[in-house]
This record gives C-alpha cells, structure tokens and sequence, in this order.
C-alpha cells in the first residue's frame, strides 16, 4: 500500500492508483461528483460478522469486515439524499456492538437519520 499524498489522506493499492492513471479525460468528466449522487446501495462484505464464519479471525475476514469503512467513506464524499446499507445480523452484535456504534455516530455525524 502507498500514500496517496500530501493532499490526499488515503491509502490506495499499487493497482488502484494504475487504474485510476488509465482513466482518460473523458471517463474523468463522467464520474459523479459530490451532490451528484442520489442513492448509494451497499452491502460490504459480511463474512467478518457471520457467526457461520469458522475463519472470521482470518486476516482476510479482518480486510472485509473493514470494507463498511469503504462504504461510509463512499457516503461521506458523495453525501446521497438516501443510502441502504446492507449486512448480516450479527454486525449489531460483532465486536460488543462498537462496530455498529462507530457506524451509526459517522452517519449521525454526516448528519443522517436511521429509519
């Protein structure tokens, strides 16, 4: 992994940052842009909070259970009038319910409601 940098405060993998270079004028003009974004629909990947997960202590299981980090950053940056976010039950549960609390306070702090 590699910094961004100095304006950016994100971290981006090797290939990431090679496919974001191939990307032409015209693909840049047509990516949407803050306030442009109605509806995000997500569903981070869930094997981390399973409880059907034998290997949730896997580092792999780690990486995905850190992927909500992704979405809300997603919402932070495109800041849609409505998002779902979608997850298995014990995501309210995982980590003695500070996962699902971190998750909430961002939302709040974007300034969003739970429904």
């Amino acid at each position: 992994m590699e910094k961004c940098g100095d304006i950016d405060d994100c971290i981006s993998t090797t290939d990431a940052a090679e496919l974001a270079s191939s990307l032409d004028e015209k693909d840049l003009r047509n990516l949407p842009l803050p306030g442009q974004v109605d509806f995000i629909n997500g569903g981070p990947p869930c094997q981390g909070f399973s409880g059907m997960n034998r290997f949730n202590t896997s580092t792999w299981s780690k990486v995905q259970c850190e992927m909500i980090l992704a979405f809300l950053s997603f919402a932070d940056y495109f800041r849609p009038r409505y998002f779902l976010l979608e997850n298995v039950r014990n995501f309210v549960s995982f980590n003695k319910g500070q996962t699902f609390r971190l998750a909430l306070a961002s939302l709040f702090e974007m300034g969003y409601q739970s429904f």
